[in-house]
């Protein structure tokens, strides 16, 4: 058996609420329209549906919504994202990004 350390990175994330008024936390960011707006995310009754490589993965109310480095959209829910990524910010202080725990092994 080997061992394996995820590799650090930063990503951009958006907690869903659920709220049909306010669905992201904090409102969405750019990507989040864009995708919402070539099909890659959609609104279900159940919440958010993320489609990539022909799978589609559902997003509930809490699980956060993460753009990754290669630019894949998935689903994490609440407690294994805070668990796994620490809040950061930018040079400029504008904006938040999230940073994976080197600490955390998968």
């Amino acid at each position: 058996m080997a061992l394996y350390r995820t590799k650090p990175e930063t990503v951009e994330a958006t907690q869903f609420t659920g709220n049909t008024n306010d669905p992201f936390d904090g409102g969405a960011p750019k990507w989040v329209w864009a995708a919402l707006g070539s099909g890659k995310l959609r609104f279900t009754p159940h919440g958010v549906e993320i489609a990539y490589a022909g799978m589609v993965e559902n997003v509930s109310p809490t699980d956060w919504i993460v753009l990754h480095n290669d630019g894949i959209i998935r689903a994490c829910e609440d407690k294994v994202f805070r668990s796994y990524y620490t809040r950061s910010r930018l040079a400029n202080g504008t904006r938040d990004k999230w940073h994976a725990d080197p600490r955390v092994s998968v």
